[in-house]
C-alpha cells in the first residue's frame, strides 16, 4: 500500500513500499478544481479525509498521512499525468520559396510539439518562431525560438521532439532566413529547405 506524503516544496506525492516516490499528485474538489498545494496541506485538510470504512479520520503525523486509502466527501486523490503532447494533432508541411518564406502556423495561441526540418543546400538555414497570430517581420519582430537547420546538398535534417509542447500564447507564426541575427531578414531559395512543424 503506498503512503501519501506531502514533500519539503508543499508537493504531494505518493510513496511506494519499496521506499520509492510517485510526485506530482494533485488534490481536487468534489467539482473538479484543483487545490493548490502548500506547506501543512495535510493538516489542514486532514478532518475531511475519512477512511475507507466511514468510521474514522485518517492518521496524520507531522507531514506524513499514515494511511492512503481513503475516501472523501469534498476531497479526491488522483494521479497527476506530466504534460504531454500529442505530437500529431495537426501539421504544417512545406517547402521554402524564395524569399523569408513569413506564414502563419496558427492564428491562435496553440502549442509545437515537434519540428522535421530539412536542409537541401550547403549553408545553414534558420527557422524562427514567432509569438504571433499575423505573419512575422525578421527585420522587426524579435523570435521566441530558432532553429538552425544543417547545410547538406545531400540532405541533412534535425528533429526536435518537445514532449510537454512549447507554448504560444497569441499564435505561431515563422520565418526562414539566411542569417543568424535575431532581425536578419536575409532571403533563402526555393526548395532550401523542407518543414514539417507539428502543433495543437
Amino acid at each position: 500500500m503506498s503512503t501519501l506524503i506531502q514533500l519539503g516544496t508543499g508537493k504531494l506525492a505518493f510513496q511506494r513500499p519499496d521506499g520509492s516516490i510517485v510526485e506530482a499528485v494533485v488534490l481536487i474538489n468534489s467539482d473538479g478544481s484543483e487545490i493548490i498545494n502548500s506547506n501543512g496541506l495535510l493538516t489542514e485538510i486532514r478532518d475531511k479525509l475519512i477512511s475507507k470504512d466511514g468510521n474514522n479520520k485518517m492518521p496524520v503525523s507531522g507531514d506524513w498521512l499514515t494511511n492512503a486509502q481513503f475516501t472523501a466527501a469534498s476531497l479526491s486523490v488522483i494521479p497527476k499525468a506530466p504534460t504531454t503532447f500529442n505530437a500529431g494533432s495537426k501539421v504544417k508541411s512545406f517547402t521554402t520559396v524564395a524569399g523569408n518564406n513569413a506564414q502563419v502556423v496558427k492564428n491562435t495561441s496553440g502549442n509545437v510539439g515537434l519540428v522535421y526540418a530539412l536542409g537541401l543546400t550547403s549553408n545553414v538555414r534558420w527557422l524562427k518562431f514567432y509569438n504571433k497570430a499575423t505573419n512575422p517581420d525578421p527585420a522587426a519582430d524579435t523570435p521566441v525560438w530558432v532553429v538552425g537547420v544543417p547545410g547538406n546538398p545531400s540532405g541533412a535534417g534535425v528533429v526536435l521532439p518537445i514532449p510537454a509542447g512549447l507554448d504560444f500564447s497569441t499564435g505561431i507564426s515563422v520565418a526562414v532566413v539566411a542569417g543568424i541575427a535575431q532581425n536578419d531578414n536575409t532571403s533563402v531559395a526555393a526548395s532550401d529547405c523542407y518543414f514539417n512543424i507539428f502543433y495543437a
